[in-house]
């Protein structure tokens, strides 16, 4: 099963140099994933587009398995998979055990229990061991479940027989100011309960653990403080805009405003260049299928082998892949014309010998010049031959 992430995750994907894959959900036809270079450029602006990031294999032994994990990608809390040689200890991800972080660093942690099987059984069939998969056994990583140790010194409450509350009250604010970890703070205040107090103890007793919490919290930084946040509001900015343009033009007056922007650092400066180049190809496309369909029109339309020809010269900026479905449509138009004259022979230059009056040859001679452009000289001639012999027949009868 495939892992779909969003639009923007898999633009970042593909900046970062990992493998994407896409598809259509709406297809019927194509269901399966495929790479995103098979696609056009206009595949991130497209809806009903999934994506995901190919999974990376490893063969060992005839044995396939996902490559293992990497600590950038996983996170805390996160159930992995260790293999070891007894066993495939199931746990969750801490920052702070040792034991599992080399594990990790070592290539040996998988995402799930069948991948974590898979590589086990490689690693058995590369010594010459060829084991089923029921026989590797699994157990949990108990310490990874077990809650946190309560501290000192609330055990040492716990082991007074009688206190006052309000001594009580001293000693909880008085330990919680001597924690020296967050855990800590928490066994501290687990099994307190407000009705052991007045409701000024109480208050006294939380307003000691928010401190207690605030000086042992790793402090955030301070985003005002990043030097690149300015870069980063300017580059959500360009982005937007250049995701709302609605043709060419506004992508390249957006991109103008962009490279004269001294404000923003290279990297977000080259994400931004990337990103206009998709937006362009989109309106690239859009405009050569608008052309396109005008042109496949006039085609249709065309009465001529001349006329037909003659849309030609509006593609002289295109490609030889983009002029090839015209260029289908003026072969089609073409041999359809040439049918129509095979089956239909004309009768023009029968019409010419019959003429009768100069008006009718005018008339005629302006239907030459329709004709096949191979055939327009004759018929031309016997207009000529047959204006000749009414001038005479006219001059005869007049004398």
């Amino acid at each position: 099963m495939q892992n779909l992430i969003s639009t923007n995750a898999a633009f970042e994907a593909m900046l970062a140099g990992k493998k994407v894959l896409c598809r259509d959900a709406t297809s019927t036809l194509l269901k399966e994933f495929r790479p995103i270079s098979e696609f056009s450029a206009d595949i991130f602006a497209r809806s009903n587009t999934e994506f995901t990031i190919e999974i990376e294999m490893i063969e060992l032994a005839g044995c396939s398995f996902p490559k293992p994990l990497f600590l950038s990608d996983i996170q805390v809390g996160q159930e992995i998979f260790i293999v070891m040689p007894a066993c495939i200890l199931r746990t969750k991800f801490d920052a702070e055990n040792k034991d599992v972080n080399k594990a990790i660093i070592r290539g040996f942690a998988q995402p799930d229990a069948d991948s974590a099987i898979d590589q086990a059984r490689a690693i058995s069939l590369s010594l010459g061991i060829d084991l089923v998969r029921s026989a590797f056994e699994f157990i949990q990583d108990v310490a990874a479940e077990k809650p946190v140790k309560r501290g000192k010194k609330l055990a040492k409450l716990e082991n007074e027989v009688i206190v006052a509350p309000e001594d009580r009250c001293s000693l909880i604010i008085d330990a919680l100011a001597t924690c020296n970890s967050l855990d800590e703070v928490g066994a501290m205040v687990a099994d307190l309960g407000q009705s052991d107090f007045t409701t000024d103890q109480w208050q006294r007793i939380c307003d000691a653990k928010d401190a207690a919490l605030k000086s042992l919290s790793p402090k955030q930084p301070d985003v005002a403080e990043d030097p690149n946040a300015p870069s980063q509001k300017l580059k959500d900015r360009f982005m937007e805009q250049l995701s709302a343009a609605t043709c060419i033009q506004d992508v390249e007056a957006c991109e103008e405003e962009i490279k004269g922007n001294t404000q923003l650092i290279e990297n977000h400066r080259y994400h931004l260049a990337t990103f206009v180049g998709s937006r362009k190809a989109v309106f690239v496309v859009r405009e050569y299928e608008s052309k396109l369909a005008d042109l496949l029109v006039r085609v249709q339309d065309s009465q001529t082998a001349g006329e037909v020809n003659a849309i030609t010269r509006y593609t002289k900026d295109w490609t030889e892949k983009q002029r090839e479905p015209l260029i289908a449509a003026q072969s089609k138009r073409l041999s359809e014309l040439n049918q129509t004259e095979n089956q239909n022979p004309p009768s023009l230059l029968a019409d010419i010998q019959n003429a009768t009056t100069a008006e009718a040859l005018d008339t005629l001679e302006a239907a030459a010049y329709k004709r096949n452009p191979e055939i327009v000289p004759t018929l031309l001639d016997e207009i000529k031959k047959k204006r000749a012999a009414l001038n005479s027949q006219q001059e005869g009868d007049a004398a």
